[in-house]
């Protein structure tokens, strides 16, 4: 339960950290922020070694997952990032 709780509080603190001030220019922030969610995972998804051992170094980690809805907000995101 220790470690389920200290991979939450790392999730969550990635998310405030995203959503606070230190990103002013970041014009979405109101519509990520209903969407975002910060899962803590602890032992139950750890990165495997090359033997196929959990490697509980390496699983201390954030991952972002970008779920999306449809292929055509896939196509929009894509011709945005083409304009960049």
């Amino acid at each position: 339960m220790y470690n389920l709780d200290l991979s939450q509080q790392r999730a969550f603190s990635v998310v405030k950290y995203i959503l606070s001030d230190r990103f002013p220019n970041f014009k979405y922030k109101d519509r990520l922020q209903v969407k975002i969610s910060a899962v803590g995972r602890s032992e139950s998804i750890p990165l495997l070694d090359e033997s196929g051992n959990p490697d509980w170094e390496r699983s201390r980690r954030v991952e972002f997952k970008f779920r999306l809805e449809d292929e055509k907000r896939l196509k929009k995101i894509a011709e945005k990032l083409d304009q960049l």
